[in-house]
């Protein structure tokens, strides 16, 4: 963005999602960061942040505000919050470490395609409030007496992306040319750029089989998996097999 004024204003409760053609990975420290446009330090609009691997699966970062809920907050101390996107004013990201969701089931924190961004409704009223991680109240400036009510979605920079190292730093290529048929009922089809090992997990995360493939057309067996969603793991990339 050029200016704090070009946002996207997703409005109380609303949500917007952005993919990735490189995926961000786990690196040391914080991975990407999602900015805000507020004009101080004190005056924030909050925001949850969720990451996916496939666009259907997401995990929310596990966020927490300790912010009084006794009055309708007009400024917040930035202190008591943490894992909210906006915690910081414009031109300074809010920074989020994909090693926290590495319990998590369902994505691969080293291949992130999805980050979806969910306005907090800061209310303290019950029945519009939303909640941290923990059973808390999030409170933030509400309502915005503005068009551009919600959290105003300036961008997301990228610090880790899904890179590998060569003589010199090159994008991962998939290689995973074509994959077919997908859904499957028994075996699975992959053509492949070059020799790997490829494993495939189920969606909590469970390592299923474990694949040594060539390059060029390789058959695998599903039979004796159950049907559902899979995800094929080949060096740092994830394809999504659906068997049924």
């Amino acid at each position: 963005m050029t200016d704090n004024l070009s946002v996207v204003s997703l409005g109380d409760g609303g949500s917007a999602i952005l993919s990735f053609r490189r995926p961000i990975r786990n690196g040391l420290g914080p991975d990407f960061a999602v900015y805000e446009n507020s004009f101080d330090d004190h005056f924030l609009e909050l925001a949850f942040v969720e990451v996916s691997t496939d666009g259907e699966h997401f995990v929310r970062f596990p966020a927490t505000s300790l912010t009084q809920t006794g009055t309708q907050a007009s400024s917040i101390d930035p202190t008591y919050i943490n894992n909210l996107a906006g915690k910081y004013r414009y031109g300074y990201g809010t920074p989020f470490d994909l090693e926290e969701l590495r319990d998590s089931t369902g994505i691969n924190i080293d291949s992130i395609v999805y980050v979806r961004i969910v306005d907090v409704v800061g209310s303290i009223n019950p029945l519009f409030a939303t909640y941290d991680a923990y059973g808390h109240i999030v409170n933030d400036p509400w309502p915005t007496n503005s068009y551009s009510g919600g959290f105003d979605l300036d961008g997301v920079a990228v610090l880790y992306e899904n890179i590998t190292t060569h003589d010199g730093i090159d994008d991962v290529v998939n290689v995973v040319e074509h994959l077919w048929p997908n859904p499957a009922t028994s075996h699975v089809n992959v053509q492949l750029s070059r020799p790997c090992e490829a494993v495939l997990y189920d969606l909590a995360g469970r390592k299923m089989v474990t694949f040594t493939l060539r390059e060029g057309h390789n058959t695998l067996d599903l039979t004796n998996l159950n049907n559902g969603i899979y995800m094929l793991r080949t060096e740092g990339t994830v394809s999504k097999i659906v068997k049924n």
